[in-house]
């Protein structure tokens, strides 16, 4: 049966975010339902993403630190209109949102894709919202991994609600990349925002030490964020910057035409990361991963990728040194990869999670 889905996200960057927000949109419209985007705040780059998928696009530019202000912009948005579900793509001002929503749509589920810190302050902020703000009675938060899940539960106020957990979702490809045989260069490369969250820094390290040990290696590091200049410095005081070993890109729209371009995919990262889509994404192009051996990393890689301990540059080193000589293994993990998101990763099955979890 067709159903009238509100989407509403804070902004339309090429974030995390927003990747599984068009996932599910497109999800959505394949099987006939209809999508509506709310955006809270400014247009961004990912607009023509959604475009195709949504029946309609709405940007409040409204003011998102003053919670009445944002409150009656919301209202005045969905004011006669009726729809099944929503999806709150943040946890912020969820209840802010909802309460806005509510008389508009009473389903409602709340996509978390971070572990949320136990914080007295953070508890205190959402429980005098909560108070100004009642949330709908049918509000669900659903976690993107049991790692996040884990979070809820203890956290003192988001374990009130109904919690669940559906895996975040990649597009999957026809077919899986052709991996080269040969790698001279090895060309491998990372997709994440430079932040804090991440472990840039263990991975520069680990080709600082290949590059000494005179392997040809390349790696593009594909994301913009707060630690870029940093993590420039670093790479150029280690030797790794400007001699073509390693390249910031910074965002680039075609991410799938670069990652057909690799041999290998690494992921590191920090007990903070909610999911790793981009790794997930990395898979189901059929590229041999190595992940960071922490958070949610097992759930999404499984027994299809390669694991080396958080931190530990001289483990991620001999991890790529040894993919790099190891042409069948790289084609096993390429294999198993694509395979692995092809059965868990569709957005169809995504969708249907949610759609289960809130309207049961």
């Amino acid at each position: 049966m067709k159903k009238r889905l509100l989407f509403i996200v804070y902004e339309l960057s090429f974030g995390g975010v927003e990747r599984q927000a068009e996932l599910l949109a497109e999800a959505a419209k394949t099987e006939g339902h209809e999508v509506t985007l709310l955006v809270l705040g400014k247009n961004g780059p990912a607009y023509d993403r959604f475009g195709p998928f949504c029946h309609n696009i709405t940007i409040l530019d409204a003011p998102l630190r003053k919670d009445w202000q944002l409150h009656r912009s919301i209202q005045h948005a969905v004011q006669g209109q009726q729809y099944d579900l929503a999806f709150l793509f943040s946890t912020a001002k969820m209840t802010v949102v909802s309460h806005a929503i509510r008389t508009a749509v009473a389903h409602q589920v709340v996509p978390v894709g971070n572990p949320i810190t136990a914080g007295r302050a953070e508890y205190w902020k959402q429980l005098i919202r909560t108070w100004l703000f009642p949330p709908s009675p049918s509000l669900h938060l659903v976690a993107n991994s049991q790692h996040t899940l884990r979070s809820l539960q203890a956290h003192p106020y988001y374990r009130r609600y109904p919690l669940h957990v559906s895996l975040n979702s990649v597009r999957i490809p026809n077919q899986p990349v052709t991996l080269r045989d040969r790698c001279e260069p090895l060309r491998l490369g990372m997709v994440a925002r430079l932040d804090e969250i991440k472990d840039h820094a263990t991975l520069i390290r680990a080709l600082a030490i290949l590059h000494k040990e005179g392997l040809a290696v390349r790696c593009e590091l594909l994301g913009r964020g707060a630690l870029e200049e940093q993590l420039k410095a670093q790479a150029r005081e280690a030797g790794v910057l400007d001699n073509d070993v390693v390249a910031f890109s910074g965002w680039v729209a075609d991410v799938e035409a670069i990652l057909k371009q690799w041999d290998l995919f690494v992921f590191s990262t920090t007990a903070q990361e909610g999911f790793g889509n981009a790794a997930a994404e990395a898979m189901a192009y059929g590229l041999p991963c190595i992940l960071t051996d922490i958070g949610p990393c097992r759930e999404v890689g499984g027994d299809a990728v390669e694991y080396v301990p958080a931190g530990d540059a001289e483990a991620l080193a001999k991890k790529i040194r040894e993919l790099a000589g190891d042409a069948a293994r790289r084609r096993f993990l390429g294999a198993a990869a694509y395979a692995r998101t092809s059965e868990h990763f569709r957005p169809s099955r995504n969708l249907q999670d949610y759609l289960k979890i809130a309207m049961s």
